[in-house]
């Protein structure tokens, strides 16, 4: 199995604890374990490893940028800054160059030599990007050797713009669940960032009258971010403070789904949504708005799970109510998205990045 080709992944920050760092890990660990020689380059990172567990065979590099400095800077000027570092970093290295979003895919599709395979991984749908990285984007990653992205919806957007280099591959599985959840707790749980578009504000919203019918029950919401404050006034205001909770990260994330049974993704859009496969995988049925792009990709409606009209709330309301009231749907549901998240397992997504690195 030794022998295969090296592989350079180029990501923001490692460190971070995030949908995209996790996506990063998963896939280094695959690929170091099917022989591939495996390196992470963080951008602004000085030191440290991810949160998440990595094989001791994968190697990280520090670039160690100045994010602080390169925000204040007009867009142009980061650009050539960013441009130069990375160019010092690529130019002798030989192998598959990874990007995994926005800028890093502009740059790698630029600097990308003949004997390089450039491969720009896209984790964010198509119009979350900046009119200025878009026009980049637009006029440069077209020429990479390959554009992957984690849905079809996105590959479809992709190719209205004239890309053809394009794959989909989504993210994998990020652990085998150990157990099965406790459906008997009476817990609503979601997982994310606390920003604006994973929509905790329209959740906590939808929630307040249901947990005023439902006096037993309680909700977790697992995140950072900077929405924190204002989410936390919105629960105050509700005053069901001992019933609505917001956690920090997990490190333990699966024991978290394990004590849960039922998970809410309530996402104006996203990329894909691991944090919607880590709960399959567990074995929780979900309640989600149908949002752009991942959603539809990794829930069967009516079968593991809900999907929503985005911005239906009567709707989520009803579904996340109707789990609720009734166990052996919550078992017979989540049971079923575990058999379902096999089609995400490791080795099935390794074969659609063999494609292109071999």
């Amino acid at each position: 199995m030794r022998g295969k080709g090296k592989v350079h992944i180029f990501i923001d920050n490692i460190t971070n604890q995030a949908g995209t760092e996790r996506a990063v890990v998963n896939l280094a660990n695959n690929l170091s374990g099917h022989g591939h020689h495996t390196i992470i380059y963080s951008l602004y990172s000085v030191s440290g490893g991810p949160v998440y567990p990595i094989a001791s065979a994968v190697k990280i590099v520090h670039m160690k940028l100045d994010s602080y400095r390169l925000s204040s800077w007009p867009s142009i000027l980061s650009f050539a800054y960013l441009f130069r570092a990375v160019f010092v970093q690529t130019r002798h290295l030989q192998g598959a160059l990874i990007g995994t979003g926005g800028t890093l895919n502009i740059l790698l599709s630029i600097l990308g030599k003949r004997e390089q395979k450039t491969i720009a991984c896209e984790h964010f749908n198509y119009d979350s990007a900046t009119p200025f990285i878009r026009f980049m984007r637009d006029r440069f990653v077209r020429h990479a050797d390959y554009l992957v992205v984690l849905t079809k919806d996105d590959a479809e957007i992709y190719l209205s713009q004239g890309y053809r280099n394009i794959i989909v591959i989504p993210n994998e599985i990020s652990f085998e669940a150990s157990g099965k959840p406790n459906y008997n707790a009476l817990k609503l749980l979601a997982v994310g960032r606390l920003t604006v578009e994973k929509g905790f504000d329209i959740l906590i919203r939808m929630m307040i009258p249901v947990l005023r019918t439902h006096d037993s029950w309680e909700l977790y919401i697992y995140g950072r971010g900077e929405m924190e404050q204002q989410l936390r006034e919105m629960i105050e205001q509700s005053s069901l403070q001992e019933r609505i909770f917001i956690m920090p990260p997990s490190n333990e994330i699966e024991k978290v789904y394990l004590s849960s049974s039922i998970f809410l993704f309530p996402s104006r859009y996203e990329g894909f949504g691991l944090v919607l496969l880590e709960a399959k995988t567990s074995g929780l049925p979900t309640v989600a708005f149908n949002c752009p792009s991942g959603p539809s990709t990794i829930i069967v409606d009516k079968e593991d799970g809900f999907l929503i009209p985005l911005g239906d709330e009567a709707e989520f309301q009803r579904r996340t109510t109707q789990l609720m009231d009734d166990i052996s749907l919550r078992q017979q549901m989540g049971q079923q998205g575990q058999i379902n998240a096999q089609a995400f397992d490791s080795e099935h997504i390794y074969q659609l990045w063999q494609k292109i690195l071999d």
